[in-house]
């Protein structure tokens, strides 16, 4: 359990990990202080569940900005998420836990962001153009991810060993997107 003031709240944060509960702790109170209506959306989270739940606030800041309609508000909540969002990735890369902050945080961005704004183009457009490169990266990974999802599900004549060939392809293919370069100075895709 890891406890850090935002604000006049303590942020309770349940996690395994000691840097997932830090990654988490600093990521929400970056989130907040970013935006007018940040620190009333945490204090609902918490009087409801009395705790953080990682994957349920990052529900509850999509549906906020899903359904906000002063532009400026949802911009700036949009810039917040994105600042924290590339800051928590760039200390995720160097932290030395055997990458558990790293997946973790991977994880909340697919299924608990990208899948949330991802129903509204002009959304995550906006979202994107505020972004990162690293933000960018990962949002790249999540669509190849989701595409890889489609193509298995999607076909009716997908077998298990059918599937399963077609994921140790894709790892393949990402295997060889993630050796740089000689010629480039980007850095790999997850």
């Amino acid at each position: 359990m890891h406890l850090r003031q935002s604000g006049q709240s303590e942020l309770v944060v349940s996690a395994a990990s000691p840097s997932v509960c830090s990654g988490v702790s600093d990521l929400v109170v970056d989130i907040v202080a970013g935006f007018a209506d940040g620190e009333k959306l945490l204090h609902s989270h918490l009087d409801t569940y009395e705790e953080l739940i990682p994957h349920v606030f990052f529900s509850d800041v999509s549906g906020f900005v899903l359904e906000c309609h002063a532009e400026a508000v949802r911009q700036g909540a949009l810039a917040s998420v994105s600042r924290a969002l590339e800051s928590a990735l760039a200390t995720a890369s160097s932290v030395e836990d055997g990458g558990e902050w790293k997946l973790y945080l991977e994880n909340l961005l697919f299924v608990s962001w990208f899948e949330a704004i991802d129903v509204e183009p002009a959304i995550l457009a906006t979202f994107l153009a505020e972004s990162g490169p690293l933000v960018k990266g990962q949002h790249a990974a999540y669509v190849k991810a989701t595409e890889l999802y489609w193509r298995i599900h999607s076909d009716p004549s997908m077998t298990r060993e059918k599937a399963a060939q077609v994921i140790l392809q894709a790892d393949r293919d990402a295997d060889a997107d993630r050796v740089p370069h000689e010629s480039s100075d980007e850095p790999p895709v997850n």
